[in-house]
């Protein structure tokens, strides 16, 4: 039984080490519409890390937010894709 829990907490502090490693936070699609034949366009936004106080009990998280523009192949497969940073630590509420 002790065993158990020594192997329980031991898988528990990798899976906890391993979120904490994350790099980067995920970039969240926003918006997404084609822009020509052979283009596509998407708004992406991504946690800067940074916050803000805005009077409340809590603090407002900040995010960055992106413009991604991708080639369209003749299968129509998203390639050659190039992401932008238009805001940098926006309050995302002010970004629709």
């Amino acid at each position: 039984m002790r065993k158990n829990h020594i192997l329980l907490m031991i898988v528990a502090a990798v899976i906890v080490a391993v979120f904490a490693a994350s790099c980067t936070p995920p970039k969240v699609l926003t918006s997404y519409g084609f822009r020509s034949d052979t283009k596509t366009g998407k708004t992406i936004m991504q946690r800067s890390g940074a916050s803000a106080d805005t009077g409340g009990k809590q603090a407002t998280n900040l995010f960055n937010v992106f413009v991604r523009i991708c080639d369209l192949d003749a299968g129509n497969n998203e390639t050659n894709c190039k992401d932008t940073l238009v805001l940098e630590n926006v309050n995302p509420r002010t970004v629709y």
